[in-house]
């Protein structure tokens, strides 16, 4: 028998850290459709009917041996009328995605200081993430800080 951990926490928005026995990822989005990124390089997207059981899963990267591939850009770019701070946020995923930290990072960065209102914590924890790995701990605690605040009622399931 195998030794399992596991901690999965809420952070708002949609948005969750979850923290297992080989490393730390991050995965947003709703009931029925997450997108999820490992520290292993995994990069997971699901899509269910919720309550059914019936679902789609499909990964990429992670583990020793990794292939070429173009890398996966977000699925629909923000409208005309989108605020400043989602399209900043799209642009920084599309950098991250593409494997361009630092532009990725000024790109979330700036998505967080636009969004003045609180309205998503993700870019905070992007900001927070990638300052980390950049080795600014200190640079990055004030995002994981804002990322851990209550925006808005955390779901109970």
């Amino acid at each position: 028998m195998a030794l399992r951990f596991r901690r999965s926490v809420g952070l708002g928005g949609g948005v969750r850290l979850n923290v297992g026995k080989t490393g730390v990822g991050a995965s947003a989005g709703a009931r029925g459709a997450r997108y999820s990124v490992h520290s292993s390089g995994r990069r997971t997207t699901s899509v269910g009917v919720p309550g059914t059981g019936v679902g789609y899963t499909t990964s990429r990267g992670g583990g020793r041996a990794r292939t070429a591939s173009a890398p996966p850009t977000p699925a629909t770019k923000p409208g005309m009328f989108a605020p400043g701070y989602e399209k900043a946020f799209h642009k920084g995923l599309t950098a991250f995605l593409a494997g361009r930290n630092d532009a990725a990072l000024t790109h979330f960065k700036e998505a967080s200081a636009k969004d003045t209102g609180d309205k998503i914590a993700a870019d905070d924890l992007f900001s927070g993430l990638l300052s980390a790995m950049a080795g600014d701990n200190a640079g990055a605690i004030p995002y994981w800080s804002g990322s851990c605040q209550a925006r808005s009622p955390s779901p109970t399931k």
